[in-house]
């Protein structure tokens, strides 16, 4: 508004170009470049099971049901938790140390069991001062900063494919973008495919032939369908500067918070997106402790994650 020309860094010295590809495509328009080789991010002669050896990255379908947390507002998922722990020991087998370790998860209850079950492990392993050397926090914690390796537990899994905090693109983009070497994403591709940007990440995973399921010493291709239409296109842009119209009904947003949006935003969204996002507006939703969290820090922070 003042006239000044914004200036977009384009050049990320951080992640593997593997990491970078699906961050670059799905939230900088396909502009991010690496200042980084696939040389300068390996780590040599490691063991660890990735489907694809010279792509870092996975998501590991897991199908935990997700509980309501000991607090009462927010969740848990238990089986996600124990598979954290197994990729976390077998990193430590590749010599990975546990400061190198980011565990990511968008709910506090989550957070907090993670936390224990990492802690209780810890006794029974030789790696026990590595346990306890992991940060285990959330999206908003990671906010500009970095880990070797990161590990994202999604928690969210239930019939009703309702996924909270996830529906966020600008801390997907966070979550997504931390990790230097590598990157493992532990969710349920059932609950999260219906949502749109979920689903463009669930096909870029499949398509790279990274989306498995299994044990992690026998993973195999992951065979869930993924029936929403727009993961077809998996260069859909969400940008940096719009808000996330699947995380606020209509009447979540009073006139003074609606004048920040930008009125274009819906143009830059494919027609099925828009079809999915109008439906969901229609939608009753109940909010629990953490969508009121998630929505009161998106606008404290001038939609700016």
């Amino acid at each position: 508004m003042l006239g000044h020309v914004p200036l977009r860094l384009e050049v990320q010295y951080r992640m593997n170009p593997a990491l970078s590809e699906f961050p670059s495509n799905m939230f900088y328009e396909g502009s991010l470049q690496d200042g980084v080789t696939v040389e300068d991010r390996l780590i040599k002669n490691s063991t660890f099971p990735w489907p694809v050896q010279d792509i870092p990255s996975m998501f590991w379908a897991n199908y935990g049901k997700e509980e309501i947390s000991g607090s009462g507002s927010s969740f848990l998922n238990r089986v996600e938790a124990m598979r954290v722990e197994k990729v976390v020991n077998r990193l430590f087998e590749d010599g990975v140390k546990g400061d190198q370790i980011g565990i990511i998860t968008p709910y506090e209850g989550q957070q907090s069991f993670v936390t224990r079950y990492l802690a209780t492990n810890a006794t029974q392993t030789q790696y026990k001062d590595e346990y306890l050397s992991i940060e285990v926090a959330s999206v908003d914690a990671f906010q500009g900063r970095e880990k070797d390796f990161i590990i994202l537990s999604c928690v969210r899994a239930n019939e009703a494919q309702v996924i909270g905090f996830l529906r966020d693109p600008r801390r997907l983009n966070v979550a997504l973008t931390r990790a230097k070497y590598g990157m493992i994403v532990l969710g349920n591709p059932r609950t999260l495919s219906r949502n749109p940007l979920w689903n463009h990440l669930l096909v870029h995973y499949r398509e790279r032939g990274c989306l498995v399921e299994g044990l992690l010493e026998n993973l195999q291709m992951c065979t869930v369908k993924l029936d929403f239409k727009a993961g077809a296109n998996t260069h859909t842009s969400y940008k940096q500067d719009s808000p996330t119209p699947s995380n606020f009904s209509a009447n979540e947003f009073n006139s003074e918070a609606t004048s920040m949006i930008s009125s274009n935003f819906y143009s830059r969204l494919s027609q099925l997106d828009q079809d999915y996002l109008k439906q969901k507006q229609h939608q009753s939703h109940d909010m629990n402790d953490d969508d009121i969290k998630s929505i009161t820090s998106s606008f404290a922070a001038g939609f700016n994650l």
